[in-house]
């Protein structure tokens, strides 16, 4: 758990790959106040920016637990499959520099019958090489 945003005495924690970029998205709204904005019109990166959410770690070690105890809870969980499927459409099926660099060209390697692939994800998708299952 990494944010634990309050809005009138809810916590909402998040994990990665739990629909949290739209529930981010939806607690930034609600805690700007009205009038509401549509949350899909808060880019996604933005969200996930270290210091746009409140952290419970933020607050001293007794209001903490006093969230914890008090404050209505809530987290969303998938079915593994799903969060593994869409974490993959996530990481290979869009650019994502990262992914293709530390992951990416490893499977293409090892799974892809690519002994030599690109360098770049760029490269990659115009050869329509991705990492696939």
């Amino acid at each position: 758990m990494r944010h634990a945003e309050e809005i009138q005495r809810m916590q909402k924690l998040f994990y990665a790959q739990v629909a949290s970029t739209n529930w981010k998205r939806f607690m930034f709204i609600l805690k700007q106040g009205e009038p509401y904005k549509d949350p899909m019109s808060i880019p996604g990166h933005l969200v996930h920016h270290y210091n746009k959410l409140t952290h419970l770690s933020s607050f001293p070690k007794p209001e903490q637990k006093a969230r914890l105890k008090y404050y209505t809870k809530f987290l969303f969980v998938r079915d593994p499959f799903v969060r593994l499927i869409s974490a993959y459409q996530s990481k290979f099926q869009r650019y994502n520099k990262y992914y293709y660099q530390y992951f990416g060209r490893t499977i293409l390697r090892r799974y892809g019958g690519q002994p030599n692939p690109p360098q770049s994800e760029e490269k990659a998708f115009e050869l329509n090489l991705r990492p696939s299952f």
